[in-house]
């Protein structure tokens, strides 16, 4: 995996207590990954032999000192000590900051990773988009060794850092700039199909004078092909441009504001798109992308028919009935009490009388404004699909075609009909419905033929 950067400095390690280790300083070099990983390396001929079993026995311990270029650092605390590599002792870590987060600053630059350009691979790009009614124009910058990069991360798998985003901000509260750089990020990922992550980033109070910069500790994911509601049987699918990002910048902040406050379902979405994982796990991701869906619907609207009878009534007649229920069981031989007692309590009441997850499905994508071809029927192909996953973890059988009235298919093919359906909600979810050809959909129709 490739190093994105090295900081050099000088300093010492500190407890929480506040105690030194040494009392003198020591040399110490930070490396952070394409991946976001970042590791800290010292000599260890220094006087830091205690250090490895502070660290590994739970005990707190960061490094506070200068870099080599003459900023002030301070690290979080060590996370595990990963042993010796060479003559160098060598620890994991979460976070770095690099000057003072609290000093003025006129633009931010974001080190992206996963990025890949349309056509032609060293245009930058411009986009102007409106946070808080105020317009802002961000740049996405591919970096100089672009070509190099992309061949690395495709040849690898691995998430690679290999464009620049540049934001042009004065001075703002730090946990606006996180959310304004992680609504853009996952703008970026539904665009692209992929995890876009931030890994470092760097306020400059005038081009080229940076103030102050820090490693992250952000969640990267490996790259995935781009193609969404994609058939294998054809090769064909959607291709989005990254200019695309414009429309659904506003749609991402509009859902995070008003249902996905950290970007789980885009995040779950992205995860089941990756390919490393069997069949079966996938398409049980994109089932899990759905559930996820439906229950930060159903939490903001009291009027989804998540179940078939009034919660209320549904109550008053378990405590009418479960007593009664629960002494006939408790009245025969074959029946231990204590079995009795878990199959008559509230819980397992109340799930009885949860609506199927076909229904709560269409009741909240009805919530949401989605409306798909020939929705009722492929909303029930899904969950056939889903529901022997789930609840299985096996793909529809010939005895289940026969029963559904479905054409036999691959199990190949009942994925990908799983994935292309939560591909095209992500789609419509956020403004691009219109992206979606009747004849793509049409193809997918084909696997399921029938009632």
């Amino acid at each position: 995996m490739l190093t994105y950067q090295q900081i050099r400095a000088k300093g010492h390690f500190s407890l929480d207590g506040g105690s030194l280790i040494p009392s003198s300083d020591v040399q110490i070099e930070i490396e952070q990954l394409g991946s976001g990983s970042t590791f800290l390396y010292y000599q260890e001929d220094q006087e830091l032999g205690l250090l490895p079993l502070i660290v590994g026995t739970g005990g707190k311990a960061f490094f506070i000192g200068m870099t080599d270029d003459g900023f002030p650092i301070r690290t979080s605390n060590l996370r595990g000590y990963l042993g010796p590599i060479g003559d160098r002792s060598c620890f994991s870590l979460a976070h770095a900051t690099c000057g003072d987060s609290t000093s003025a600053y006129t633009s931010v630059e974001l080190a992206l990773t996963n990025v890949i350009f349309d056509q032609d691979k060293h245009q930058r790009c411009s986009f102007a988009v409106q946070v808080d009614d105020s317009p802002l124009v961000i740049e996405l910058v591919p970096r100089d060794d672009y070509e190099k990069l992309i061949f690395h991360m495709h040849r690898t798998n691995d998430p690679t850092v290999t464009a620049t985003l540049r934001i042009p901000l004065d001075s703002v509260p730090l946990d606006f700039l996180d959310t304004l750089s992680n609504d853009f990020c996952a703008a970026l990922s539904m665009v692209l199909g992929r995890k876009i992550q931030w890994i470092h980033r760097t306020a400059y109070s005038a081009p080229n004078k940076p103030v102050w910069s820090e490693m992250g500790e952000t969640k990267t994911k490996n790259p995935t092909h781009r193609q969404l509601c994609f058939n294998p049987d054809t090769g064909a699918g959607i291709h989005l441009s990254i200019h695309d990002v414009v429309s659904i910048f506003p749609r991402v902040r509009e859902f995070r504001q008003g249902y996905d406050a950290v970007h789980r379902i885009l995040y779950s979405w992205l995860d089941a798109r990756l390919q490393a994982d069997f069949l079966e796990a996938r398409t049980l991701k994109y089932a899990v992308v759905l559930e996820g869906l439906c229950h930060l619907v159903e939490s903001q609207h009291d009027d989804i028919p998540s179940t078939r009878v009034p919660k209320s009534e549904w109550r008053a007649t378990g405590k009418e009935f479960l007593p009664r229920i629960k002494s006939h069981l408790e009245g025969l031989h074959r029946i231990n009490a204590e079995a009795a007692k878990d199959v008559c309590n509230s819980a397992n009441w109340g799930n009885l009388n949860r609506a199927g997850f076909r229904t709560i499905l269409a009741a909240c994508l009805q919530k949401l404004g989605i409306s798909m071809l020939d929705g009722a029927k492929r909303i029930r192909r899904f969950t056939d699909v889903r529901n022997k996953i789930v609840h299985s973890f096996r793909y529809l059988t010939t005895d289940d075609f026969n029963e559904l009235n479905w054409p036999a298919i691959t199990e190949t093919q009942q994925h990908f009909l799983v994935a292309c359906f939560v591909d095209e909600v992500m789609l419509r979810l956020f403004g691009l419905g219109e992206r979606i050809p009747d004849s793509l959909i049409d193809s997918f129709k084909a696997h399921s033929a029938g009632n």
